[in-house]
């Protein structure tokens, strides 16, 4: 059975996502780069070095690269929701902080959209931790007007499913609508 999910190594991802951002963008461009945790810390500081040094797109437009984990609570401190949110937490009220970091989800990737001409987001784990991977459809949303759009997830693909957070099967969870050419699993390079 042909698989239609792109297994790369991380120079051939790297040489793809560069040649994609360059293009331009007359449908929705979300790609997404899927690996296991230690082949993603090696990725990922890769990437994000080529996105401050802005490598990957055209002179004038730039690809920011994002640590979610993190940038997700930056937002939210400078909101000044952070009371709020471990308030929330404290109390176990899933459904209102789940709301609450959809809101700022929403409001964040708005915010980001509008500022890059692409983004790379990594460290999905606090992302769905509060969030459902229905919250992940937001992202073909703003990956309209040229903008492209790349989701560097622990995970795999089995089957014609991609799976997020494979390694830890407690945590799994399927992830629907992303479009198989455009999402590439890491290999280990051949020698």
């Amino acid at each position: 059975m042909d698989n239609d999910f792109p297994r790369k190594t991380a120079d051939e991802i790297i040489k793809a996502l560069a040649t994609r951002f360059r293009e331009s963008a007359r449908d929705r461009r979300v790609y997404s780069v899927l690996g296991t945790y230690d082949q993603l810390d090696k990725f990922v500081p890769r990437i994000r070095d080529l996105c401050h040094k802005n490598a990957l797109s055209e002179d004038g437009q730039s690809v920011a690269f994002f640590d979610l984990n993190t940038a997700l609570l930056e937002h939210l401190k400078l909101q000044g929701k952070m009371e709020k949110l471990s308030e929330l937490a404290d109390k176990l009220r899933d459904k209102e902080l789940g709301r609450l970091m959809g809101e700022n989800w929403s409001d964040w990737l708005s915010q980001q959209t509008g500022k890059h001409f692409g983004l790379i987001l990594a460290g999905f784990e606090l992302f769905f931790s509060y969030l459902d991977s229905n919250a992940l459809a937001l992202v073909r949303q703003y990956a309209i007007n040229g903008k492209h759009l790349c989701l560097v997830m622990p995970g795999t693909e089995r089957a014609r499913q991609v799976w997020a957070f494979d390694e830890t099967p407690d945590f799994r969870r399927q992830i629907t609508g992303l479009v198989s050419e455009w999402t590439y699993v890491l290999t280990a390079p051949t020698l």
